[in-house]
C-alpha cells in the first residue's frame, strides 16, 4: 500500500511540475534573417553576420519599421540586400536561430551577449565590413565578437 501511495504521489508531482519553456525560433523569422544576411553580409565573419541580424531585431523592438521580422527586413528601402528569392543558406540559418534565441532570452529579461548594442539601427558596407551606426548619418563602428 505504501509503495502504491508513494508511486501515485510521485506521478502527481511530476505531472504538476512546471515544464521549462524551450524557445524555438519561428521558421519565417529564421528564413527572413537568413535571406537578409545572404544579401547584406554573406562571406563576413559570423559575428558580423549576427550583428546585421541584431540590427533587424533592434528595429523590430524600436518600432516603426514593421511588426514582424519579415516586415522589418522586407520594408522598402531598408535592407537593400534582402530578397525573398535569396537562398536560405544553412550556416546563415544557424546564426539566425542563435540570434533569435538570444533575442528571446533578452526579451524575457536575461542578460545575453550581443555583437552590437540595442541602439544600433543602421549599417552600411565599406572596406569588406559592415559598419554600424546609432544614428542614420552618425559615426560608424565595427561589431564585437562574442
Amino acid at each position: 500500500m505504501t509503495t502504491k501511495l508513494f508511486t501515485a504521489l510521485f506521478a502527481a508531482a511530476v505531472m504538476l511540475s512546471p515544464v521549462p519553456d524551450t524557445y524555438i525560433p519561428a521558421d519565417d523569422d529564421v528564413t527572413a534573417l537568413a535571406q537578409m544576411a545572404y544579401g547584406e553580409a554573406r562571406g563576413l565573419a559570423d559575428y558580423e553576420i549576427a550583428a546585421c541580424m541584431w540590427v533587424a531585431l533592434n528595429r523590430l523592438d524600436h518600432g516603426g519599421y514593421g511588426d514582424t521580422v519579415t516586415e522589418v527586413v522586407a520594408a522598402p528601402g531598408q535592407f537593400a540586400g534582402y530578397s525573398a528569392q535569396n537562398p536560405v543558406d544553412e550556416e546563415l540559418a544557424a546564426i539566425a536561430r542563435d540570434v533569435l534565441t538570444r533575442h528571446d532570452a533578452q526579451q524575457r529579461g536575461e542578460d545575453v551577449p550581443r555583437e552590437i548594442g540595442r541602439e544600433y539601427l543602421w549599417f552600411s558596407g565599406r572596406d569588406g565590413h559592415n559598419w554600424f551606426r546609432d544614428a542614420y548619418d552618425g559615426a560608424a563602428v565595427l561589431p564585437q565578437e562574442v
